[in-house]
């Protein structure tokens, strides 16, 4: 029983690619013999297969040097895609853009506000001073006002809304080129 244990052991570090060639030619020499349990029946199969592939198998000249070409290729490509920045990277680049952008609108925004009640107001005092006018007329200034700011604020962020759209249009063709980007690195690292 120690023995199937230690076969199976054997068994799966094998799959790993783990092995010593001395530990490989136990698992031949085993699987060769009659006394393998049903349950291994599989891999007794494989291992009588790859032993007759092995015995009338060659492989060509240049064999070795050109799959440790391929291997390098390869990991140097994985490494390569490991650096690149991922999806998840310029999705949140665009949205910090997109709340600065806005922090920076609704600043210039009560920039504006504060400039433009200022600039009423002395209009008002200039009005109020030059005509004397009364409370009705000051009354309608500060409608106009109130009207204005409303109206100024909408604007504004309808400006946000059009200027967010149109950096976020970019950023959804840069998500989209890098979905092929690793789509065709997938590809080229499959094994066919």
């Amino acid at each position: 029983m120690k023995e199937l244990d230690d076969i199976k052991r054997l068994l799966s570090r094998w799959y790993e690619g783990e092995t010593t060639d001395a530990e490989e030619q136990l698992l031949y020499d085993f699987f060769a013999s009659s006394d393998v349990p049903s349950e291994m029946e599989i891999e007794k199969e494989l291992f009588l297969r790859l032993k007759e592939l092995g015995e009338s198998a060659e492989l060509p000249a240049g064999f070795d040097e050109k799959l440790s070409a391929e291997i390098d290729k390869w990991t140097e490509v994985k490494q390569q895609a490991s650096l690149r920045p991922r999806r998840f990277t310029v999705k949140r680049w665009g949205w910090i853009s997109g709340i600065a952008a806005s922090l920076l609108l609704c600043i210039w925004l009560g920039m504006r506000w504060e400039e433009q009640k200022r600039e009423t107001a002395v209009i008002a005092r200039v009005v109020s001073s030059l005509t004397g006018i009364d409370a009705k007329v000051k009354d309608a200034l500060a409608d106009l006002n109130a009207y204005s700011e409303e109206t100024y604020i909408s604007e504004a962020l309808n400006t946000v809304s059009m200027n967010l759209n149109e950096a976020l249009e970019p950023l959804v063709k840069v998500d989209s080129l890098m979905k092929e980007t690793y789509a065709e690195i997938n590809n080229s690292l499959t094994i066919k």
